[in-house]
C-alpha cells in the first residue's frame, strides 16, 4: 500500500462535497444535472451517467487505448462516498490516475481534518470503478474489477484498528463493475459478465471466512452497454439493481437464501436523474413490504 499527499484532484472533491454538504438541495427534476449530480453523490451514491455528470470523468481502459493521447492526460473515475456507521465519519473511494494506470484510492475523515490518501492497489493495470461497503463493526470493503485481456473482479477489506489494507482477493476472471456488500460475514460481490451470445449476465458471487465461492447467475440481458449493477444492504434487507435498458431498472430481492425472480420498474429517461428515481422507487418498495 503506497500512502501520498492528498492529490489536486482529492482536494477539489474534497471542497465540493463540504460545498454540496452545507448547500439546501433544489427539488430534482433532472433539469439541472450540474446541481443533482453532487447531490446525487452525497445522498444516494449510485452510478452516475457520465454525460449527465462531466465533474468526474470515466478512466480509460488502456487495454482499449489506440495510442492516441488524450487532451486531458489526467482521467480520475467517479468517487463512491459513504460513511463509518459506528462514527459516522465520511469516507470515499475514486480511481486515480496514477502516471499511466489507475490505482484503487481511499481517503477518510479523520474527526478533525482529512486523512492521507491511501492506495489501495498499485499495479501497472487499470483498477477501475470501486465500491465500498461498510459494516457495523467499522470495517470498509472495497471491490472493483482490473482491466486486461481478462478483466478480474477484487475486493479488499480494511481494519477498523489498524486502518491497514489486506491483500486483494480475486472473485471472478471476466467480470467487470461490481458492487459489494457483507451479509453474516459472507462478503457478496454482483457484477456483470458478458455471455458467448451477446448481452450479459448479472452474477453474485458469495464468499465465506474459509475463502469458499459460490456464484449464481441471478438474471441474462441482451443489453451490451455497462449495467450499473448494485447491492444494497438496508437493515437486513438485501437487494440488487441493474440498468437492462434505458427505460428499465430491473431488481431482485434476497429472500430466504436465494435470489427472488427479476422485477422491472420504468424510467421515464436515460438520465442520471431518471435513473435515480427508479432506484428509490425500488428501495421505498422494498420497504413497504
Amino acid at each position: 500500500m503506497k500512502v501520498r499527499f492528498v492529490p489536486l484532484f482529492a482536494c477539489l472533491l474534497i471542497g465540493l462535497l463540504l460545498v454540496v454538504a452545507q448547500a439546501k438541495p433544489k427539488e430534482e427534476s433532472g433539469e439541472d444535472p450540474s446541481v443533482n449530480c453532487p447531490f446525487g453523490i452525497i445522498e444516494g451514491p449510485d452510478p452516475i451517467t457520465y454525460s449527465d455528470c462531466p465533474t468526474f470523468k470515466e478512466p480509460k481502459n488502456r487495454s482499449e487505448d489506440d495510442g492516441e493521447q488524450d487532451e486531458d492526460s489526467s482521467q480520475h473515475g467517479r468517487p463512491d462516498v459513504g460513511e463509518d456507521p459506528r462514527s459516522g465519519r465520511p469516507f470515499m473511494t475514486w480511481s486515480e490516475d496514477n502516471a499511466g494506470d489507475h490505482d484503487i484510492a481511499f481517503l477518510q475523515w479523520t474527526g478533525e481534518s482529512w486523512g492521507p490518501v491511501e492506495y489501495v492497489t498499485s499495479t501497472v493495470e487499470d483498477d477501475l470503478d470501486p465500491r465500498a461497503f461498510a459494516t457495523v463493526d467499522g470495517e470498509i470493503f472495497l471491490t472493483w474489477w482490473r482491466a486486461g485481456a481478462v478483466p478480474e473482479v477484487r475486493f479488499a477489506r480494511r481494519d477498523p484498528q489498524t486502518g491497514q489494507w489486506s491483500i486483494d482477493f480475486l472473485i471472478a476472471r471476466g467480470a467487470r463493475r461490481p458492487s459489494i456488500a457483507v451479509v453474516g460475514g459472507v462478503v457478496m460481490v454482483a457484477y456483470e459478465r458478458e455471455i458467448p451470445k451477446g448481452g450479459h449476465e448479472i452474477v453474485v458471487a458469495e464468499r465465506s471466512a474459509d475463502g469458499t465461492i459460490t456464484r449464481t447467475v441471478v438474471s441474462t440481458t441482451e443489453r451490451t452497454a455497462p449495467l450499473d449493477v448494485r447491492l444494497h444492504d438496508e437493515g437486513g434487507r438485501l437487494w440488487l439493481d441493474w440498468k437492462p435498458s434505458d427505460t428499465e431498472i430491473a431488481y431482485a430481492q434476497w429472500l430466504e437464501g436465494s435470489w427472488s425472480a427479476v422485477a422491472t420498474t420504468l424510467r421515464v429517461n436515460p438520465s442520471w436523474s431518471a435513473e435515480q428515481q427508479a432506484r428509490r422507487r425500488i428501495r421505498d418498495s422494498l420497504r413497504s413490504r
